[in-house]
């Protein structure tokens, strides 16, 4: 029952001048003493793009060497933003076309940033997989099913962390020094 609202500007000045006095804008943007229409019309006459309820945009129209993001919350209720993050990996597959069709911020441009983004969501996944497998590392809820992979069923997660832990790193040698019939 809430709106997202995000707007994202992109400025190559880090500071401003107010009353003749300049200010830096990150402190504008963070003072609780500024009411939020005044920070949202400094952002809009800054030229941000304003999304709403939105999980992934592209940023292609913005340029500058700053980039100031605000969230506006509203509704009932409390509201939670998680993962929120910034990537500047670029186009993974711009690159393979001809260059009639690498227009930044054409059509086709926008179209193979999704397939981008994609890839690149892929590809962090892919490159968390060893910390995700080591044993000493991974998340506590991998470890019932490592410990299933490896013979041990600790069912209802009835052992805490730090048996279960150990225990799976052992699962192997223990197997080995039990032996088979």
């Amino acid at each position: 029952d809430m709106v997202c609202y995000l707007y994202v500007a992109a400025l190559n000045e880090d500071s401003f001048y107010r009353r003749n006095q300049p200010v830096r804008i990150d402190d504008f943007l963070c003072d609780s003493q500024e009411s939020t229409t005044i920070k949202k019309e400094f952002l809009r006459q800054a030229g941000a793009l304003r999304f709403v309820n939105q999980t992934d945009v592209l940023l292609y129209e913005l340029e500058g060497r700053y980039l100031y993001v605000m969230l506006e919350l509203i509704g009932q209720g409390q509201g939670q933003i998680t993962d929120m993050k910034v990537d500047l990996q670029g186009d993974n597959f711009m690159d393979t076309f001809p260059e009639i069709y690498r227009e930044r911020g054409g059509f086709f441009h926008r179209y193979m940033s999704v397939f981008s983004s994609i890839y690149n969501d892929f590809q962090k996944d892919i490159d968390n997989l060893p910390q995700i497998l080591d044993l000493d590392t991974c998340p506590s809820r991998f470890l019932p099913v490592y410990g299933r992979w490896l013979g041990i069923d600790v069912g209802d997660n009835f052992l805490d962390e730090e048996i279960l832990r150990p225990l799976v790193k052992e699962a192997y040698q223990l197997n080995r020094m039990k032996g088979t019939k």
